[in-house]
């Protein structure tokens, strides 16, 4: 082949013909990561889950991320401070309305409700919930359906109890991406199997492929 010798003709284009040319519409449609908030609950062996998830999430993420775990008040400070020590993600501690901002891991250390107020606001609030547990997850799952709803990712992780599950099945009513933590890798199957009869959720999957599914949705 590099023996054939190639003949190479040289074309005269007018500028006319140029302008006169159609033009092909070469703009490509890129696609919109749909989700705009990730929320997590959790109760009994909701720590270890906890420490799994956010140590594989991609600090590349670029949603808020608000999360309930269900611990006694003398110990939320100390908590949200040892999720501080592995999360890829920054983490704030919330003590009243402050900016919802993206990127960042948000958890209540006070005895209230932690709940969604706008698209650009998150904070406390007090009252009883349907479980009568303080935080709620219900009431965090609530707040995000009110006001993202299908662009909501939710997860539902190990826990006592049921607080979470009804919540969960309104948001993957209205098109949220919905999880919870699979029974053999819950401490306690209470609140995700409560979700898993009222077929709450899209998946049902451990800790380690929760924060993979995480990252293939928001990357």
């Amino acid at each position: 082949m590099a023996e054939v010798k190639v003949v190479r003709r040289k074309q005269t284009i007018s500028m006319q013909s140029i302008r006169t040319q159609p033009q092909q519409n070469t703009t490509v449609t890129k696609s919109v990561n749909p989700y705009e908030i990730l929320v997590i609950g959790a109760s009994a062996g909701g720590p270890g889950s906890l420490k799994k998830i956010l140590s594989e999430l991609s600090q590349k993420i670029t949603i808020p991320i608000a999360i309930v775990q269900h611990i006694d008040n003398n110990f939320a400070e100390g908590f949200a401070q040892w999720i501080s020590t592995f999360s890829k993600l920054p983490v704030e501690k919330v003590r009243g309305d402050m900016p919802l901002l993206p990127g960042r891991v948000y958890l209540s250390v006070l005895p209230k409700h932690l709940v969604i107020k706008s698209k650009n606001k998150i904070g406390l609030c007090n009252g009883i919930s349907e479980s009568e547990i303080i935080p709620s997850v219900d009431k965090l799952f609530t707040s995000a359906n009110k006001i993202f709803g299908a662009n909501t990712i939710a997860v539902l992780l190990s826990g006592m109890g049921w607080d979470g599950a009804f919540a969960l099945k309104q948001l993957k009513e209205v098109g949220a991406y919905t999880i919870i933590q699979d029974e053999s890798s819950c401490l306690v199957f209470g609140m995700p199997g409560e979700a898993a009869k009222l077929n709450a959720h899209i998946d049902s999957i451990p800790p380690e492929q929760i924060a993979w599914k995480i990252n293939s949705l928001l990357l």
